[in-house]
């Protein structure tokens, strides 16, 4: 263990002396201060436990709840510490004796006793030493709607007057505070990335000097008036979310009423096998030539049609009450996963927005089929699995699959929502085998497991299977598949296709870093599987409605641009106004004006 005469000046520049320090700390670490020229050891890490109202800067109210703030990551047995030189040292100011008697029984067990000092409880008066005594100053917080949108971070405020470099988590309540310049920002529990962080700044003095300077500039703008100015600012700020969140609410009941009326669906194409599967369940009778695809394929969405025309008493009617239903849903889904993704209500608002009044959802799932079903629990899964990779919540991860399972039922795009969980659970698990397995397996029976056990009464009542439908498809020919995927893709975002290509800079430009800095970052990764789980379609005939699966991600990366230009909404309306004229004047006009003879 290493001391020097530098750090013994950051203990004189907060003007406290040896007895104000070291009276609070344990046996070990004081006699390693006494004995080494009564400075402060080069590098500590200072965090405080948390204590109800009786810490130092934070509080708990009882162990059990100890690990909610993160401080698990840094005491566990993946504790950053561990792979850290020996020179550092990590040291807890604040906790009752309960919370120290906690935290030593998982340090001791990690066998890192000699490593980790906990200082106790402290008054409020000595902290600015123990900050200033430190080289780096940690705040692992975990990623929850509570710390990524409502807390106020006390603790960072101290931590940034320290004029100490500080590695906290990437939550937007605290990058509201600090900025993108004034710390290292890691994700809640990567250890790795917290390990990264430690040791730039222990190899990069200038850089640690640069964001601690950052920092501390930072702070003069959260005085108690600034601060008071910014707590307006935030508790307006929930009420503008909270206006989003219902002014879409209101504006997708209105959609859906006004495209039905504008559109007018008809019972014709696919719509009439629909209708004849409906008749068939309702009868038992089968007409020549009957095949139970429909059944097969999108049971639960026709048994949910029958169920509505219960209390509607009309078959029709009730057909599109469901898509509508559904409609609001993905909506509404879609809204909360954008929102997390990008952290932004406004840019939530607008990008889906750019979902609902897309074409193919327009014309297609507010209409006599069966599509709209897929694709909103395509959008719950990924919701759900989002929140997995947000909080590592199992519960996350079981209701995304069981969305895939109950949405295959209504149409198979919600299967290719698995393909996110899949890839999170490589992604979370990759180095624990057994439990990566052990979630492949248990997802996988949540999500195909109802297919399975409906094939089976379809074929003991039909003799049919999904396996019937999938291998007598019609072969499609084209003669050119590169025009065909231009002219269907074309009609399906048209104008949107400009934002997408802003989004698509940004989000390249943020994979591109990913891999320099070898620092995965979480949103980078879920966008990487959305697309890759939409690819399937490529594989698929090249028929618009089909290929609306691919929005969803394609809407997300368009949101990265929206936020970037969101003060500047003047230039996203007119775009956004073609876009929606797009949509309900191509069929009527578009199609047949710009129809190309191939």
């Amino acid at each position: 263990m290493a001391f020097t005469p530098k750090n013994a000046q950051l203990i004189s520049s907060t003007q406290a002396n040896q007895s104000d320090i070291t009276h609070k700390l344990q046996p070990t670490f004081k006699e390693r201060f006494i004995q080494n020229l009564k400075v402060a050891p080069k590098q500590v890490l200072l965090e405080p436990l948390i204590g109800a109202g009786k810490g130092v800067l934070s509080s708990i109210s009882g162990a059990s709840q100890l690990g909610q703030k993160g401080l698990q990551t840094i005491t566990g047995i993946q504790a950053p510490i561990s792979r850290l030189p020996e020179k550092f040292i990590l040291m807890l100011v604040g906790g009752t004796e309960g919370d120290i008697s906690f935290y030593k029984k998982i340090v001791d067990e990690s066998g890192l006793k000699d490593r980790v000092i906990f200082a106790g409880f402290v008054k409020n008066t000595e902290v600015p030493a123990y900050l200033g005594a430190s080289s780096a100053l940690i705040a692992p917080f975990p990623k929850n709607d509570h710390y990524e949108f409502y807390m106020s971070p006390m603790k960072i405020f101290e931590y940034m007057s320290s004029r100490r470099p500080i590695i906290t988590t990437n939550l937007n309540s605290i990058k509201e505070v600090l900025g993108e310049n004034s710390a290292i920002y890691t994700e809640s529990g990567d250890v790795d990335s917290m390990v990264n962080g430690l040791l730039k700044i222990d190899n990069n003095p200038d850089f640690a000097k640069e964001i601690s300077e950052n920092a501390r500039k930072e702070i003069e703008e959260h005085s108690w008036d600034k601060r008071a100015e910014r707590l307006i600012k935030f508790l307006s700020s929930s009420y503008i979310r909270d206006k989003f969140k219902i002014s879409l609410f209101l504006l997708l009941i209105f959609l859906s009423v006004f495209s039905i009326y504008a559109i007018g669906p008809q019972v014709v194409g696919d719509s009439v096998s629909y209708v004849d599967a409906i008749l068939v369940l309702e009868t038992g009778i089968e007409p020549s030539g009957f095949t139970p695809y429909r059944i097969v394929t999108t049971y639960l969405g026709l048994q949910s049609v029958r169920a509505i025309d219960i209390l509607v008493d009309n078959i029709l009617l009730s057909w599109l009450v469901q898509n509508s239903l559904l409609y609001i849903i993905m909506g509404m889904f879609f809204y909360s996963l954008l929102r997390r993704i990008i952290g932004h209500s406004k840019t939530a608002f607008f990008g889906t927005l750019f979902l609902v009044t897309n074409y193919a959802v327009v014309v297609f799932g507010l209409s006599y089929l069966m599509d709209m079903g897929g694709w909103a629990f395509y959008v719950a899964s990924l919701y759900y699995s989002y929140r997995y990779l947000e909080t590592k919540e199992t519960k996350w991860l079981w209701i995304s699959s069981v969305l895939v399972g109950i949405g295959g039922l209504f149409k198979e795009y919600a299967f290719l929502a698995y393909v996110v969980i899949f890839g999170l659970i490589i992604f979370i698990y990759w180095k624990d085998w057994s439990n990566m397995i052990k979630k492949m397996f248990i997802t996988g029976l949540l999500s195909f497991t109802p297919m399975l056990v409906l094939n089976l009464h379809i074929f003991s009542v039909y003799h049919y299977t999904y396996i019937d439908w999938f291998f007598n498809q019609p072969i499609y020919v084209y003669n050119s598949r590169i025009l065909e995927y231009i002219k269907s893709f074309g009609s399906l975002y048209n104008f949107g296709w400009f934002l997408f290509l802003g989004g698509a800079y940004i989000f390249f430009k943020r994979t591109k870093e990913v891999f320099q800095d070898k620092n995965l970052d979480k949103n980078t990764i879920f966008i990487w599987l959305v697309l890759l789980s939409s690819t399937v379609v490529f594989v698929w005939p090249i028929v618009t409605r089909v290929l609306f699966i691919t929005m969803p991600a394609v809407v997300i990366v368009s949101s990265l641009y929206i936020k970037k230009i969101h003060s500047k909404l003047i230039f996203l309306f007119p775009i956004f106004v073609l876009y929606v004229l797009s949509t309900y004047l191509m069929d009527a006009f578009i199609l047949d004006f710009v129809n190309l003879p191939f």
